[in-house]
């Protein structure tokens, strides 16, 4: 049920507007900010005892991406997708979600430490991040708030989940998702530069021309390389996390179809995720790699991660 609501933030700022999804009884407690950027402010309330983020727009120049971002939660909320962050409401320029104190991806590498977690159990965060890279591809979107890892990874928070291999992280982000129905898309309107975007984004390769989904496809490997190794420095890592030669290669196969220079020639999210599995079977008892017909070799010497 809507319901007016209006409230004073931190400096006196009044925000009033229609409260929409809430309920008409509901006692909402206000905290103190607990994150600010450039684009908004993030506070925490309780609502009815359940805690949740109120992310107010701060900066008027980011009112479009802020409205695209309440947009395309509204469209995907009423599919009730798992992938996506619930939208419990919003009021004016403030949106209402639910608080997760794992916060985002970049947090990922400590839990795990925490938590002692083996290969498999790292392996499923990375399926997990394909997995969404598969549903915004099937809705023709793709992912332009990736221009680093760190940027990447703030888009995706951590769930409570850790017993539901189909819900670890969820997206958290969605005002930077050009569609693709129409022809190329191009991220922002400045230069964008460094290794970890595709070789399309970069200026001046991208300065007529524009890209396809397939830019997301080009960052798996870093990603889930970042997932997967607690220590870019520690070259035991791997063999500490007992990973197989053929778990390896095969990784290190799918991630060079990724890296391809050619965006054409790099295979889609469902192609990597279906890898990625295959590479989680192989520590399952009653798997037999010898079985398994892949265009890749078995021996040689160790692949690189």
């Amino acid at each position: 049920m809507d319901k007016r609501l209006s409230l004073k933030l931190n400096g006196n700022r009044q925000v009033t507007g229609i409260l929409r999804g809430f309920d008409p009884f509901m006692n909402l407690v206000i905290d103190e900010a607990v994150e600010i950027n450039k684009r908004n402010q993030q506070i925490p309330i309780e609502w009815n005892h359940q805690p949740l983020v109120m992310s107010t727009l701060t900066m008027s120049v980011y009112k479009e991406d802020f409205q695209a971002n309440i947009e395309n939660l509204l469209r995907f909320r009423m599919n009730k997708n798992p992938f996506i962050i619930e939208l419990i409401g919003n009021c004016g320029q403030s949106i209402f979600t639910p608080y997760y104190p794992l916060g985002d991806m970049n947090n990922l590498r400590r839990i795990l430490a925490i938590r002692k977690s083996n290969f498999n159990n790292r392996l499923l965060y990375c399926i997990e991040y394909v997995k969404i890279l598969q549903f915004l591809h099937q809705n023709s979107m793709v992912m332009c708030d990736s221009n680093d890892l760190t940027k990447t990874l703030s888009q995706y928070l951590i769930t409570d989940d850790d017993d539901d291999d189909d819900r670890l992280i969820i997206m958290n982000d969605l005002d930077a998702l050009p569609n693709t129905n129409h022809g190329p898309i191009k991220c922002g309107h400045r230069p964008i530069v460094g290794d970890f975007v595709a070789p399309e984004q970069r200026y001046p390769n991208t300065y007529d021309d524009g890209y396809d989904h397939k830019t997301d496809i080009w960052k798996v490997p870093d990603v889930c390389h970042w997932i997967i190794k607690d220590d870019d420095d520690d070259d035991d890592q791997l063999r500490k996390l007992k990973i197989t030669l053929f778990q390896q290669r095969l990784l290190d196969w799918i991630h060079q179809k990724c890296k391809s220079p050619k965006s054409i020639e790099r295979p889609e999210a469902m192609e990597i995720i279906w890898c990625l599995l295959v590479v989680k079977k192989i520590a399952e008892r009653g798997f037999d790699h010898q079985k398994c017909k892949l265009p890749i070799p078995i021996n040689g010497p160790e692949a690189k991660m």
